[in-house]
């Protein structure tokens, strides 16, 4: 008994609220900004032939982690189209649009295969989910 009220799902169902959340995706959407950037940086200034983000070590640079670099991008890029979509203001759905190509350029940048089935099969997904 004594479990039960302590574990309750009632006590706990209202501590996150919908501000909290969009906070969240908010600084996620920045987190994958940054880590493009710094890939666009890593790309433009070393000898390395991928898009490679903080997921790579330079000093091994064929043991490099693109395809967890292309995951990562994907995983944030429906995060920030759905700000995109739902954003009223133009300056912010610029905001939005501009992050988005980056996030997306990162990842074709990437040359991952793993990532690119990973693409395949969301796009797949989304297709079913909105148009059946």
């Amino acid at each position: 008994m004594l479990i039960e009220k302590e574990f309750s799902y009632d006590k706990y169902k209202n501590t996150i609220s919908e501000k909290d959340i969009e906070w969240l995706k908010t600084s996620l959407i920045f987190i994958a900004l940054a880590e493009a950037l710094a890939g666009i940086f890593i790309y433009t200034q070393f000898a390395y032939p991928r898009f490679g983000g903080t997921f790579i070590d330079l000093g091994a640079p064929y043991t490099s982690f693109a395809n967890d670099f292309a995951n990562f991008s994907l995983l944030l890029l429906p995060l920030v189209f759905e700000k995109f979509f739902r954003s009223t203001r133009v300056g912010t759905k610029v905001m939005y649009g501009l992050i988005a190509g980056i996030v997306f350029a990162s990842f074709l940048l990437s040359f991952s295969r793993g990532g690119w089935m990973a693409f395949a099969v969301s796009m797949v997904i989304w297709g079913v989910w909105f148009f059946i």
